[in-house]
């Protein structure tokens, strides 16, 4: 069996001690910014849909209500928003991937 490798230093334990502390909570501050980092962004994610939805609801019209009638204002508006959506999951995608390749640059 190979016999463990003892490492000596000019500089006193303690101060090698130090050094390894110092640099544990380097790394744990770094990936506790990390994980906030990628919860604010599924926050921003959600917020987003819960106002998407919002929208969609005000401007939906419900055919079992008969006291609200649509008129073709109303349905352009309609039809424009849901149009608008259409490319909106590209951008995001789009950031989405920036995100995740920053995410791969800083693990190298």
């Amino acid at each position: 069996p190979p016999e463990p490798f003892v490492f000596f230093s000019p500089r006193p334990v303690t101060e090698l001690d130090a050094a390894a502390t110092t640099l544990q909570k380097v790394y744990k501050s770094y990936r506790t910014r990390r994980n906030l980092a990628d919860c604010a962004v599924l926050v921003e994610e959600l917020w987003w849909k819960t106002l998407d939805a919002a929208a969609l609801k005000l401007s939906s019209v419900s055919f079992f209500e008969e006291e609200k009638h649509e008129t073709a204002v109303s349905k352009w508006a309609r039809a424009r928003k849901r149009a608008a959506k259409v490319g909106k999951g590209l951008s995001k995608d789009e950031k989405a991937q920036k995100l995740a390749l920053q995410h791969w640059l800083e693990a190298i």
